[in-house]
């Protein structure tokens, strides 16, 4: 799993900046990319899994990803866990 800076937007509007995403892309033999991963947020995450957003990362690549699971296991810090919906470009 590979880690980049990005941010979250719904619309043209930014949800997060400057966030931790740890990001796996899956290459299968046959058939198009799948990719998933999850977001290490340092404040409470605002919305509740099952939102469409744009992920935006620091290496340019972006694409629409759809939050599955929303995690606050540690004080301050909240995990979003994603899957890409489309490529990632």
């Amino acid at each position: 799993m590979e880690r980049v800076g990005g941010r979250i937007l719904d619309g043209d509007i930014i949800l997060a900046a400057d966030v931790e995403v740890m990001l796996e892309v899956i290459t299968p033999p046959l058939g198009p990319k799948s990719w998933h991963g999850a977001l290490v947020l340092s404040d409470p995450w605002p919305l509740e899994p099952s939102g469409l957003l744009r992920l935006e990362l620091e290496d340019g690549r972006s694409g629409t990803i759809l939050v599955s699971n929303t995690e606050y296991s540690t004080p301050g810090q909240t995990t979003v866990l994603f899957e890409g919906t489309g490529a990632l470009e």
